[in-house]
C-alpha cells in the first residue's frame, strides 16, 4: 500500500465548513491505495485509477489528474510538462515549459557541487530533461531554498502556487473552467505527501478555491497581493517550516539508496 493526497477545494466563503476544516482554502486528503508499479504507461494509469476508486468510495466523485498521465485531457493540460510561459533571462526572451521554468529557477544554499543557482540554462530544456538533470536533484543540492524568476526571488510553496496561477489561469478556456469547476478534488500520482514541498494538485486545488470566490484576478496583481490574499483564507499555508521537516526526514532516509532500488518514481523534483 501506498499513500497518496486528494487536494480538496473550499467551495465558497464559507466552505471550509462544507470540507469539515475551518480556515482552509484547500484541503488534503491522504489515502492510501495499492500500487500498480511504474514500469509501463499502462500502470501509470492503473495507479490513477486505482487511488481514484478509493477516493470515490470516500464520496470524492469528480476527481482530475493533474499530470501528463492524466485520463482527462484537461489533466494534461494542466501539466507544468504542458503549460507554457514566456521568460526573460540572460540568452533572452525564452519560451519554456512551466516544468523548466520551476527546475531552473531554484535556489539553493550551495551545499551541492554546482553552487547556489538559480540554472536558467534549464530553461532550454525539454520538461523531462530538466526535471532530470543534476542541478535539479534535491538528493545532489538538497532542498532549495527559493527561487528566482527574472531576476525577483520567491519563497519556494508560495513562490510555486504564485507563478503556476500566473501560468495556468490564463491558459484556460471558459469550457476548461466550467470543467475544472465541476471537479471535486485533484491528484497528482507520482508525488507523495510526505516528499514534495509543492504539488500541482494542491495548487490547482488553491486556484480554483480563489476562482470560486471572485480572488484570483486580484491575487494575481502581484505576488505581495496573491499572499495577503491567499493568507487571509488560509493564514497556515505558507507558515515556515510547515511542510519543511517532514520532506527533509524523508529525503534524508533515501539518499545513499541504489538506484533503482525504488519501485516507485524519484519523489524529489519539487515540481
Amino acid at each position: 500500500m501506498v499513500q497518496r493526497t486528494v487536494y480538496r477545494a473550499a467551495m465558497f466563503d464559507d466552505g471550509e465548513r462544507d470540507l469539515g476544516v475551518a480556515g482552509f482554502l484547500v484541503r488534503p486528503v491522504v489515502l492510501s491505495f495499492e500500487w500498480q508499479g511504474w514500469q509501463s504507461p499502462e500502470e501509470k494509469r492503473a495507479n490513477v485509477a486505482a487511488l481514484h476508486k478509493v477516493a470515490r468510495e470516500q464520496g470524492i466523485e469528480r476527481i482530475l489528474e493533474i499530470s501528463t498521465k492524466s485520463p482527462d485531457p484537461l489533466g494534461a493540460v494542466l501539466s507544468p510538462f504542458n503549460l507554457r510561459c514566456w521568460v526573460e533571462s540572460a540568452m533572452g526572451l525564452l519560451e519554456t515549459s512551466f516544468e523548466s521554468l520551476w527546475n531552473g529557477s531554484k535556489l539553493y544554499e550551495g551545499k551541492g557541487p554546482f553552487g547556489t543557482g538559480p540554472f536558467p540554462e534549464l530553461y532550454q530544456m525539454a520538461p523531462w530533461e530538466s526535471l532530470k538533470d543534476q542541478r535539479n536533484s534535491a538528493r545532489v543540492n538538497g532542498l532549495p531554498c527559493g527561487v528566482e524568476v527574472e531576476g525577483r526571488r520567491y519563497p519556494v510553496v508560495a513562490g510555486y502556487d504564485y507563478l503556476y496561477c500566473l501560468v495556468a489561469a490564463p491558459a484556460l478556456t471558459g469550457p476548461q473552467w466550467r470543467a475544472l469547476e465541476s471537479c471535486q478534488g485533484f491528484t497528482e500520482i507520482t508525488l507523495a505527501p510526505e516528499a514534495s514541498l509543492t504539488c500541482q494538485a494542491g495548487t490547482v486545488a488553491l486556484m480554483l478555491a480563489l476562482h470560486r470566490r471572485g480572488l484570483l484576478s486580484t491575487a494575481l496583481e502581484s505576488f505581495e497581493r496573491f499572499v495577503t490574499v491567499v493568507t487571509a483564507h488560509e493564514p497556515t499555508r505558507y507558515l515556515p517550516q510547515t511542510r519543511l521537516s517532514g520532506v527533509a526526514h524523508h529525503l534524508d532516509s533515501v539518499v545513499g539508496k541504489a538506484k533503482g532500488a525504488e519501485s516507485q518514481p524519484d519523489l524529489f523534483s519539487f515540481s
